[in-house]
């Protein structure tokens, strides 16, 4: 039996898959590498948040459930605020990595709005979350096309060295469909 392409394509990209940067030195150090894969320290710490918060309102007692829902809604006003790109570009790593953190943690409680059947109050904060992100977005957009500008590389006719892993695997990805079909 033939391996299918997308599992032969997830195993040839499982290196950088989880990157979403370039594998460059400016960008090392917004990423975690474990035995050779490379993850998204804000990917990371999003998802370890988002799990948190689900356990802690599993675990939850609902005789505070007003103070926890004043507490989220707190903490996601701060978390906004300083996801700002032009101030999040400015913030020191373990700080982002915080941020993420509770950006998660908050996800995991808007969740919980619609568990409880707060309906109303759900899809104002999802609402709210689609308005930021279309901000944010093109905000965080306009930061990304100009942060290689100062790269000694980026003048230079030839691919990038952070981009040189993602080429070496899409050609080896080639490699594996011309040997499937030219068989």
């Amino acid at each position: 039996m033939r391996t299918p392409f997308w599992f032969k394509r997830l195993i040839i990209f499982l290196p950088i898959l989880f990157a979403h940067k370039p594998l460059c030195s400016f960008f090392k150090k917004d990423l975690f590498c474990v035995k050779g894969i490379y993850i998204c320290r804000s990917c990371s710490f999003l998802v370890l948040g988002f799990f948190l918060g689900m356990l802690s309102v599993i675990s939850f007692n609902l005789f505070h459930y007003k103070i926890y829902i004043h507490l989220s809604f707190f903490v996601s006003i701060i978390i906004f605020i300083l996801s700002y790109p032009k101030l999040y570009a400015k913030i020191v790593r373990l700080m982002k990595d915080w941020l993420r953190f509770f950006l998660g943690w908050t996800i995991a409680n808007t969740l919980f709005l619609l568990i409880f059947k707060k309906i109303f109050l759900f899809l104002l904060a999802l609402s709210f979350l689609w308005v930021l992100k279309v901000i944010y977005s093109e905000a965080r957009s306009k930061i990304k096309n100009t942060v290689c500008d100062n790269c000694e590389e980026f003048s230079q006719d030839k691919l990038c060295s952070g981009f040189l892993p993602k080429a070496r695997l899409m050609k080896k990805y080639e490699e594996e469909i011309k040997k499937t079909y030219l068989k």
